[in-house]
Formats: structure tokens, C-alpha cells, sequence
């Protein structure tokens, strides 16, 4: 596992490359991003019904959209925010300590009012874990999807922040904030910050901003229960459905969105593609049920990019470069 910056800092556009392998266009990431992936696009892996049949431990959806008790908020057990979240899908309740913002898409409850001090990975779970606030003590640090779900992910470079419009705090751009999950190396976490998602030294220093609801977080990882199909791999708990076997090579942006058109699907988001994202595994990091491509992939957002290899989530400079592409359609 590959550690990423100390710091993620957000400057100035870099040029855009015209065309090239993986590795001609690190140039073209945000700056201060984790570089993307230079692996080749590898065949289909080893997925099939009996890895989904052996993954039913995972988290399903509950009516309130938290998990039911024995999943796992490594996984999204809801379906997916939208990447541009509007404000009327969240309701603020305030407290003598400051707001508490509900995600009525997750049921998430969030800590609204935090404090501006830069804490390890240890020192964020234990800040979290011992929080009093919105006379609550349940308080804990979100894993890596739950904190993208709040996300305010936009099309234009430099606009994304880690929150919402309906929170009041969000951090200066460069400042990560911690995640309750780790990589696959016990020596590094990933943080979320303005520019992306990315797997931090646990030494570095970041914000926190505790959540409450849903499953708490296992020292054992449950697997995620997939459904997979001939064709496609269904997730029953975001209500998503993938094409199993995405192509080998990379396309244009165009030409994948032409492709997806075509099987009556469409490019995924950058919440909803974020979803597959397994932490508990590398090279790639995804289950099994979905193939083995350890490669970026394009979102619907023509900025942004995620990257199997290490489940990376970042902005790209530009939106014309060729890459790898996984349709996906919302079950009926």
C-alpha cells in the first residue's frame, strides 16, 4: 500500500495532458492529490456466485437508512447521496454545543459545530469515542464512505468541500479530516479532504467530525453481499446494479459514456463508484464478485476519478484523458 501525502493542498489548475499512458498524465492530478494508478487494466478476476453466496454477512438497508446490527459501515447501506447534496435533504436540530445535521438519505446524524484541532488518526477515534454533544455520547469517527457521503462533490476544480451545504464548518481546503477506516497497512488510514479521498500516514494530523447511527464499526470486517448475475453484480443495499465485466481497455470519456447509453446504464457517480471501494484489500481494492481491475475509472463528473488500486478518490485536471470505465444503472 502506497501512503499519500502528508497533507493534501489544493493550488492552482495543472496544464492538461492530451493523451497518454496512466503514468504520462500524473501530472494532470489535483495537486497535493494521491497520483492515480499506472497498473495495466488486468482480465476479469475470479468473481462469481459462489464468492456473492459466501458475502451474505454483509450490511442490508433498513427503513431509516442506517445499517442493520451486524453490518458493516465499511459499507454504504443506503442508497447513495447525491454528489451535489441539496440542503433540503438534511435537517438541522441545534443544541446548546452547536448543530446536529441529519442526512435523511442516510440517517446519518452528524456533528456540526467542530473544533479546529489537528489530531493523529488515535487521538480523532478517541476524540470521537469520548465526545458529549447534542446531550448524545454515542458519538464515533465516521468510516470512509460515510464521511464521502456527505461530500459536496462539483464539476468545477477547487469548488468540492468535505461537507454540505446544510453544515456550517468545513476545515480550510488542504486540511484533512480524519476516517475511522484503515487500509489494508496498519501504519495508514484514509482521510478525506476538499480535493478527494486518500490513504494517510496514521502519524499525520487532521480534523475530526464524529457521527452516530448505523452499525458500529467490528474489529473483524464483514464482507459485502453482492448478487451476481450473468451480466451484472447487484449491491441489494444501495439498490445499484453494475456491468460485470467492464471492457479491458480505456476509452475516452465520450466513448464510455456512449457505451453505457448503449446497455441502457449510465456512468456511475463519484459517491455512487466510491461504494465498491473495499478497504480491506489492494491491487484491487474491491471484492472479488466484481472482477480484479486495479485501475481508475471514470465518474459521471468529468473531474474526478477512482482508483482501484488503493480505492484513491481525486480530482483530475483534466477530462479528455483516456481511462477505464464501469457502467452502472439504478435497479428498477
Amino acid at each position: 500500500m502506497r501512503l499519500g501525502p502528508t497533507l493534501l493542498t489544493i493550488t492552482a489548475l495543472l496544464g492538461v495532458v492530451a493523451c497518454g499512458s496512466l503514468k504520462e498524465a500524473e501530472a494532470d492530478v489535483a495537486p497535493g492529490t494521491k497520483p492515480p494508478s499506472d497498473g495495466t487494466m488486468p482480465s476479469e478476476g475470479s468473481g462469481s456466485s459462489d464468492d456473492a453466496a459466501a458475502s451474505k454477512d454483509g450490511g442490508e438497508a433498513r427503513g431509516d437508512g442506517g445499517l442493520t446490527p451486524g453490518g458493516d459501515p465499511r459499507f454504504a447501506g443506503w442508497p447513495l447521496p447525491a454528489d451535489e447534496p441539496p440542503a433540503s435533504s438534511f435537517t438541522i436540530r441545534s443544541t446548546a454545543d452547536g448543530a446536529i445535521v441529519t442526512d435523511l438519505a442516510t440517517g446519518l446524524a452528524w456533528q456540526d459545530a467542530i473544533p479546529e484541532i489537528l489530531r493523529t488518526f488515535a487521538d480523532a477515534q478517541s476524540y470521537c469515542a469520548s465526545l458529549v454533544y447534542g446531550g448524545e455520547d454515542d458519538w464515533r469517527l465516521p468510516t470512509r464512505i460515510e464521511a464521502i457521503s456527505i461530500m459536496d462533490i462539483r464539476p468545477t476544480f477547487g469548488e468540492s468541500r468535505v461537507a454540505a451545504s446544510a453544515f456550517s464548518s468545513y476545515g480550510l481546503p488542504s486540511t484533512i479530516f480524519w476516517t475511522a477506516s484503515q487500509t489494508t497497512s496498519p501504519q495508514s488510514a484514509y482521510a478525506v479532504n476538499a480535493a478527494g479521498v486518500s490513504a494517510q500516514a496514521v502519524t499525520s494530523q487532521g480534523l475530526a467530525r464524529c457521527v452516530r447511527g448505523g452499525a458500529a464499526l467490528a474489529t473483524t470486517p464483514a464482507a459485502k453481499a453482492y448478487v451476481v448475475e450473468p451480466t451484472v453484480v447487484r449491491d441489494p443495499a444501495t439498490g445499484l446494479v453494475w456491468e460485470k465485466t467492464p471492457p479491458e481497455e480505456k476509452h475516452t470519456r465520450e466513448t464510455a459514456e456512449t457505451r453505457c447509453a448503449a446497455k441502457q446504464m449510465r456512468l456511475p457517480t463519484v459517491k455512487e463508484l466510491s461504494s465498491l471501494v473495499d478497504e480491506t484489500r489492494s491491487d484491487p481494492a474491491s471484492n472479488p464478485a466484481l472482477g480484479s481491475y486495479a485501475a481508475r475509472m471514470f465518474t459521471s463528473n468529468p473531474r474526478w476519478l477512482v482508483d482501484f488500486a488503493d480505492g484513491s478518490t481525486f480530482q483530475a485536471g483534466g477530462s479528455t484523458l483516456p481511462s477505464w470505465s464501469r457502467c452502472v444503472t439504478t435497479a428498477p
